[in-house]
């Protein structure tokens, strides 16, 4: 899964022994995954391959008033990995 996952529904596909690739944090899929396969009896136990941390990096970040993006120094970044894991 990378990207928006907004449709329940779309993990019908998924049936034991199915490996799952979460690209990045994706909580919401991860949470909407889980409630999925939790109704279906199912599981996926994820395992998090992070890619570590940055201890400075640059970040844009967008201005909630007029929209302009504007750089922001950030504190031990988090270097976003995957998660994978096997449903049962």
């Amino acid at each position: 899964f990378d990207g928006t996952f907004s449709d329940p529904d779309g993990f019908h596909f998924i049936k034991s022994g199915t490996v799952c690739f979460i690209e990045g944090a994706r909580r919401p899929t991860r949470r909407a995954l889980d409630e999925v396969l939790g109704a279906r009896e199912l599981a996926c136990h994820f395992e998090n391959y992070n890619l570590g941390t940055k201890p400075l990096a640059l970040v844009w970040r967008k201005s909630a008033t007029m929209g302009i993006p504007y750089p922001k120094l950030k504190r031990n970044k988090v270097i976003k990995g995957c998660w994978v894991g096997e449903v049962r």
